[in-house]
């Protein structure tokens, strides 16, 4: 699905359902190491573990919907400048 769709960020909640989101970061990481992943959790002492999965960025909630989408659009901007790199 992500190669059809060529998402500029993804944002994972780590616990939505009862699937740990960290694992399927991982996954996406391992696949897809330059998209940029975003986890959001209500839990704050999960940063260190989400970055460590792989994540670009962690963001706790609640959140400022304001402050998400600037954490979006400076990942997607790096990531799309990324891509212009790397096909000059």
């Amino acid at each position: 699905m992500i190669i059809e769709f060529k998402p500029d960020v993804i944002i994972l909640d780590i616990f939505l359902g009862c699937e740990d989101r960290r694992d399927i970061c991982k996954e996406i990481k391992q696949k897809h190491k330059a998209i940029p992943v975003i986890l959001v959790s209500v839990s704050m002492g999960l940063k260190e573990h989400s970055i460590a999965c792989g994540a670009h960025d962690f963001v706790s909630k609640p959140f400022d919907i304001d402050y998400l989408l600037s954490k979006v659009n400076d990942w997607a901007k790096k990531y799309q400048q990324l891509k212009t790199d790397s096909t000059t």
